[in-house]
């Protein structure tokens, strides 16, 4: 009976030691995340060092892996995003598995959530990723390489899908129903790997709110659900680019759907300063000029600049753009009278800000307009050493 008993513990032995392997992974692909119900939700997308080799040769960042170490100079900053955006191509091979799960350990331990975006159409003839982005289709291995690497993808974003299939290649054209049902197929796969992955869609949608309930009430009616987030890819050569984004994000949220906007700058920008600097002045001219109240914030760039990630400190490193949008905010009011001039200088949240100083200039509008020269005439009394002199 002994005997009996050992045979059976040594048959059972690698069972239970792969049970065991099996939940050790489980629990160690557990990930905890920041609370993800703030606004407005913070996403970062650098440049990976494939889409500098492949597009940029030459002009590459060096500090993309330094980003996912633990003593990283970018700690506030850090500390304030939600959600780390990676890319495709990086994620499907160039990056190696040891790259891949040092990354992924740093998240997790950063609490920050995987967002990973590809074009999600089926590629046929013409229509295919090396003609038009939002053809693809292909996730199997990214998924597989992933999961692999104890990685766990949180939000999985469908790149310019309506976009591709509705405003370029005619032959490539699909009415929205049917672009839902081709994006369907890519969901499912996605889904099958990673089952509690939320879905978003990144678009243009050429800045028409029309086209973008068309998208938004397909895709509802195919897959039986609201996409999560909808991100505004702005044409910002468009005079009236923020009108129209209000009026996107009024009608988005109006339908449960979190809005979000990317900021970034040109890709005829000369410096990593030039780029950083018009990148703010559009989230600058969005949320303070025109009240845009994102729920999403995305600094994300495709384009040569910015080279430099860190230190956050620098102000033209790419980190340092994010602690330019958290800067505190403040707001000036100011009525005018015929005698006088009256305000307050607040934070945004209406607290007032002690003992700041403030300068203010004073244009008459009154009058013909036309600058004149005058004179005042007379003998100044010999003990005099201050006068006044009223205009």
């Amino acid at each position: 009976m002994k005997q009996l008993r050992r045979n059976l513990f040594l048959i059972l032995l690698p069972l239970i030691l792969f049970a065991t392997a099996c939940d050790t992974k489980t629990v160690k692909s557990e990930w905890t995340l920041k609370d993800l119900s703030e606004r407005p939700q913070l996403w970062f997308g650098p440049l990976d060092p494939w889409s500098w080799d492949r597009y940029f040769p030459g002009k590459g960042s060096f500090q993309f892996y330094d980003l996912f170490s633990d003593n990283a100079a970018w700690q506030q900053s850090a500390e304030a995003v939600h959600v780390m955006h990676l890319y495709p191509a990086w994620l499907d091979g160039y990056a190696s598995k040891k790259e891949l799960k040092d990354v992924f350990d740093n998240l997790r331990q950063r609490k920050m959530a995987v967002s990973y975006e590809t074009g999600p159409l089926t590629e046929r003839g013409p229509c295919n990723a090396s003609t038009i982005e939002g053809f693809n289709g292909k996730v199997a291995n990214v998924l597989n390489n992933m999961q692999s690497a104890a990685g766990v993808l949180h939000r999985f974003n469908l790149e310019h899908g309506f976009d591709a299939a509705t405003y370029y290649d005619e032959r490539c054209r699909m009415t929205p129903k049917e672009i839902a049902q081709d994006v369907a197929k890519t969901i499912q796969a996605v889904r099958s790997v990673f089952p509690e992955v939320k879905i978003g869609s990144i678009e243009t949608a050429d800045l028409n709110v029309n086209d973008v309930a068309a998208w938004l009430t397909a895709y509802k009616e195919v897959m039986g659900e609201e996409l999560s987030f909808f991100h505004l890819d702005i044409a910002y050569y468009r005079p009236d680019w923020a009108e129209r984004a209000r009026e996107i994000e009024a009608y988005v949220k109006s339908r449960g759907v979190d809005f979000g906007i990317i900021y970034f700058g040109d890709a005829e920008d000369t410096s990593d300063l030039e780029w950083l600097t018009r990148a703010e002045s559009r989230f600058v001219e969005y949320e303070v000029f025109n009240a845009g109240q994102p729920d999403h914030v995305i600094f994300q760039s495709w384009h040569p600049h910015p080279q430099k990630l860190l230190p956050e400190s620098d102000k033209d490193s790419f980190t340092h753009l994010i602690l330019r949008y958290l800067r505190t905010r403040t707001r000036l009011s100011l009525e005018l009278s015929e005698q006088a001039a009256s305000g307050r200088l607040t934070m945004s949240e209406a607290t007032p800000i002690p003992n700041a100083s403030l300068e203010i200039t004073v244009t008459p509008v009154s009058g013909d307009g036309i600058y004149a020269d005058y004179t005042l005439t007379g003998e100044v009394p010999q003990t005099a050493t201050k006068a006044d002199v009223g205009l």
